[in-house]
């Protein structure tokens, strides 16, 4: 079945989506490569896209109620995910949106906590994993010579796109 393949705006964020005759389903295209099942797409035979605006950019983003906060904390041991960095104290912790806010204006499940040091060099990048992300992200504290610690975080997991 040949489907058309649709320019969908995430905020300002624009990505394409496409059907995926393996997954029987739309997914979205990162990197030339379907989302779900990370086969090639062949994107050089859509010649048409209609466009979709997905979600605004002007929705209001919420930090996680406070019961959530803390137990997002406390899954993490009160680490940041991706540097291992102690977040207790008096330390600014920041409550990150995994799959970022301009993909998916979504709050729930979508938090993890972080550093401010590794919540600014993460931007909007979308990774497949939490693993993903670390890997990426300490790479870049190097190259700027910030800190790395060790993470002994517990089975935290945020779902994985």
């Amino acid at each position: 079945m040949n489907r058309q393949a649709i320019k969908v705006f995430y905020g300002s964020t624009m990505m394409i989506r496409l059907y995926c005759s393996d997954c029987k389903a739309e997914s979205l295209i990162i990197k030339g490569k379907f989302a779900c099942c990370k086969r090639d797409a062949r994107l050089e035979e859509v010649n048409k896209y209609k466009k979709k605006r997905e979600t605004l950019s002007a929705d209001p983003r919420a930090r996680p109620p406070m019961k959530i906060r803390k137990k997002i904390l406390y899954h993490q041991n009160y680490q940041c995910i991706y540097c291992g960095v102690s977040l207790r104290g008096k330390r600014k912790i920041e409550f990150d949106h995994f799959i970022p806010y301009s993909y998916s204006a979504s709050d729930k499940q979508n938090f993890v906590a972080s550093c401010r040091d590794c919540n600014s060099i993460k931007t909007n990048l979308l990774f497949n994993s939490i693993e993903e992300a670390r890997i990426h992200l300490l790479e870049r504290r190097g190259i700027k010579k910030l800190p790395i610690f060790n993470y002994y975080g517990g089975g935290y997991e945020v779902r994985k796109i």
